[in-house]
């Protein structure tokens, strides 16, 4: 069956220059942050829609690279959001592009200068906040470029995710590590329970 989205992404992505674009790095972080969403379902309660909003954004993260490296998550939603997508609302182009755009934090002052911001709803906002929080873990744990991540699998007790990730025979995961731990405190704040990394 033809996919049109799919379809867009893939020429969007084919239109930037190849030196930015990291086709592995990208893959890796979709099918991680899918993972993460499928997994924590019973913590935000989304569906089908929003897990392809999530792939749309994780597929795209990084193109705002392109403008500017250290800056490139802003310049990715505005990218996302001007992009020639098709199989998306308009509101749901501009949520895609909040969600790659937010997965480096949130700022409410990027928030409010954003000329698009009050398309999104309220509840949109919570939703692009905790969807940005699966894609920065899902980021995080490709720090390195290398796809050490094989597997995660989350557990879910009392107030606290259990989040064991498996690595590649021989591979250091120090870096992804340590970034993720820095995600703790707005896993915390978005989903209402701890976040605890087991690797092995």
């Amino acid at each position: 069956m033809y996919d049109i989205l799919d379809f867009s992404v893939k020429n969007f992505i084919g239109t930037l220059s190849g030196v930015i674009i990291n086709q592995a790095h990208y893959d890796q972080v979709t099918r991680i942050a899918t993972q993460l969403f499928d997994q924590l379902q019973p913590l935000h309660g989304y569906g089908p829609r929003e897990r392809l909003l999530l792939q749309t954004a994780a597929r795209m993260h990084d193109v705002g690279k392109i403008i500017n490296f250290y800056d490139h998550a802003r310049h990715s939603a505005f990218m996302i959001a001007h992009a020639p997508l098709y199989g998306l609302t308009q509101v749901e182009q501009i949520i895609t592009g909040f969600i790659a755009g937010f997965h480096h934090g949130i700022s409410r002052k990027i928030i409010r200068a954003y000329r698009y911001a009050n398309m999104a709803s309220a509840e949109d906002w919570i939703m692009i906040r905790k969807l940005s929080t699966i894609l920065a873990l899902a980021e995080a744990s490709d720090l390195t470029y290398e796809q050490i991540v094989t597997d995660v699998e989350v557990t879910l007790a009392e107030n606290v995710a259990v989040m064991i990730i498996t690595t590649a025979p021989g591979s250091t995961y120090n870096a992804a590590d340590y970034e993720m731990k820095q995600l703790s405190k707005q896993f915390k704040k978005e989903f209402g329970a701890s976040l605890l990394l087991v690797w092995k």
